[in-house]
């Protein structure tokens, strides 16, 4: 309820700023003032992978993704408290608000309605090295694989006026991930296998949203000033077994993973905040999520062939975690992988 406090620039003339001041003005409870957002999140990616192997295991790869994101379908619930402890649902302050309160975004340029992002996302350059066994006394094969390489930022910049299209995966700034994948395979179809990475992020200095007191926190921010951003790092651990082409061309896959990203350090380059206020924001605080995908795969053998098509139907779920969204995903993938001998 204190979303106008520190702002700079108000003017007590215009009845957007007039209501957020008395909103403002009531004294505070916990969770007053507080919105639930929902939304429909839909993602198309066309992915552009090429890989070139070497002697030895050693491989080179460059991939990205051609990526349509929307989030549509955007409501909200009221989840300041319905009882007779002042204040509450009924505080008239707080009404005026709501009843305000598509005015008040528009009148701060704020686009709450849905969220669109789409071109293309981080471009990928990688070397690696594979280690592979088949054949051995107890196992079909064993390999393992590491990656280490640079991400080139996003040439789509975030729309800053848009609260929640910070939410979709564009990134725009320099990285360097690395990563180990291990698999062993045994029955002549089944596959079990780990995934291990970590993504380390370039600071960056760009016009962003802030919080101006530390009583704000969540999405909607009114006040924007330039601010040097330095991204925690990201880590990645997954898990997964497979059953390799169990009927004709038809593979199961199940699989798990944890994601954890360490908080983001805001610094203002202006005097509208300070960095203890604007990194204090439950936006930009670690975060993780659990996540377990199923996926079932149809694809030929690939042995002695040049062209591989594949097609393949996804479940995803985050069923846990911190600061993210809860969401199910369904999805579908058509795919060609293509070999040359150079």
């Amino acid at each position: 309820h204190v979303l106008s406090k520190n702002v700079p620039n108000k003017d007590l003339s215009k009845i957007e700023d007039i209501i957020l001041q008395d909103l403002e003005n009531v004294v505070g409870r916990t969770n007053f003032g507080t919105l639930e957002y929902k939304g429909k999140l839909e993602n198309t990616e066309l992915s552009l992978d090429y890989q070139q192997n070497f002697a030895k295991g050693f491989f080179a790869e460059v991939n990205t993704c051609i990526v349509s994101q929307k989030i549509s379908d955007i409501t909200y619930t009221d989840k300041t408290p319905d009882d007779g402890i002042y204040p509450n649902k009924n505080t008239i302050q707080w009404q005026r608000f709501l009843n305000n309160y598509s005015n008040i975004m528009s009148y701060y340029d704020l686009d709450v309605s849905s969220a669109k992002a789409s071109g293309f996302s981080n471009l990928a350059i990688l070397a690696g090295w594979t280690y592979n066994k088949v054949d051995t006394d107890y196992l079909d094969y064993a390999d393992a694989t590491i990656r280490a390489g640079v991400l080139l930022p996003s040439p789509s910049d975030e729309n800053i006026n848009n609260i929640f299209e910070r939410a979709l995966s564009t990134v725009d700034f320099f990285g360097f991930p690395i990563s180990f994948d291990g698999a062993i395979g045994s029955y002549n179809w089944l596959s079990l296998g780990v995934h291990a990475s970590a993504f380390f992020w370039l600071n960056k200095t760009k016009e962003i949203r802030i919080k101006t007191d530390s009583e704000q926190n969540g999405y909607i921010k009114l006040a924007k000033t330039s601010t040097k951003i330095d991204p925690g790092a990201v880590w990645v651990l997954g898990m997964f077994a497979k059953a390799e082409h169990i009927l004709k061309g038809f593979s199961l896959l199940c699989a798990y993973s944890l994601t954890k990203k360490d908080a983001t350090t805001l610094t203002p380059q202006t005097t509208i905040s300070t960095a203890a206020i604007a990194s204090n924001d439950q936006v930009y605080d670690e975060w993780r999520k659990h996540t377990i995908n199923f996926a079932l795969e149809y694809d030929v053998e690939k042995e002695n062939k040049r062209c591989v098509p594949a097609i393949r139907i996804s479940y995803n779920r985050v069923v846990g975690g911190k600061r993210v969204f809860k969401s199910l995903l369904w999805g579908g993938t058509i795919g060609i992988d293509i070999a040359f001998k150079f």
